[in-house]
């Protein structure tokens, strides 16, 4: 990890592509510049967060992505992966336990974090960040909830179309994760994940080449296999 300067004008246009600083005021912008941290880079597979970690933070990409692992380090179960724009650290901000994953680069990554007090004195002068702040957090409870119902979906097949559902925009989705990732992040191995594609092929539910999935007929797949 090395320290880096990044002009105020560029933070500021990244932090508004953040749900969490989105609405925020000019002065909270001008607040943040002022107290800012220095931005950091890190390169491909550096550890940019640890339940070690004890500085309590708000870290905003700037650039690059990063991968979010469980907490152990013996089966590096992949959680979902971060890039420009997004946010993490809000929910460790206001308690002393342990950062619950490990986030490691995948790329040269440049983060900006914001401390602890800076962000406590935004939510406390700017109703638009708290707001912000607030549907961050109701966001992530409902990741959450997919997870949960990921993990305990039942069939290989109702797991898969549960994941597929809940990372689509649209009728066409890239998945995102390795075959392997995709498999630890289901909780079912690697050959019971490819049987699952199979059979969501042969149903008719979806068409895929190589990671690009195409969905046929997205409500009938989340009801067949329900």
């Amino acid at each position: 990890m090395n320290e880096i300067n990044v002009g105020g004008k560029i933070i500021i246009q990244k932090l508004k592509k953040a749900s969490v600083f989105a609405d925020a005021s000019e002065n909270s912008f001008r607040k943040i510049t002022e107290k800012r941290l220095p931005a950091q880079k890190f390169v491909r597979g550096e550890i940019i967060c640890s339940p070690s970690e004890t500085d309590r933070k708000v870290i905003v990409f700037l650039s690059g992505n990063a991968a979010v692992y469980s907490p152990d380090e013996t089966r590096n179960i992949l959680l979902r992966t971060l890039c420009a724009g997004d946010v993490t650290g809000v929910a460790n901000l206001f308690t002393r336990e342990k950062y619950v994953s490990r986030i490691i680069a995948m790329s040269p990554t440049v983060i900006f974090p914001i401390s602890e007090d800076t962000m406590k004195e935004l939510l406390e002068t700017d109703k638009n960040i708290m707001y912000g702040y607030i549907r961050f957090l109701s966001e992530r409870i409902c990741y959450l909830n997919r997870k949960i119902t990921l993990l305990t979906a039942g069939s290989a097949e109702r797991r898969l179309s549960y994941l597929i559902d809940s990372i689509a925009d649209n009728e066409t989705v890239v998945i995102p994760f390795s075959a392997s990732a995709t498999a630890d992040m289901l909780n079912i191995g690697r050959a019971s994940l490819y049987r699952a594609y199979v059979r969501l092929e042969t149903d008719g539910f979806i068409k895929k080449y190589g990671k690009q999935i195409t969905l046929l007929d997205r409500q009938g797949m989340l009801e067949h296999y329900r």
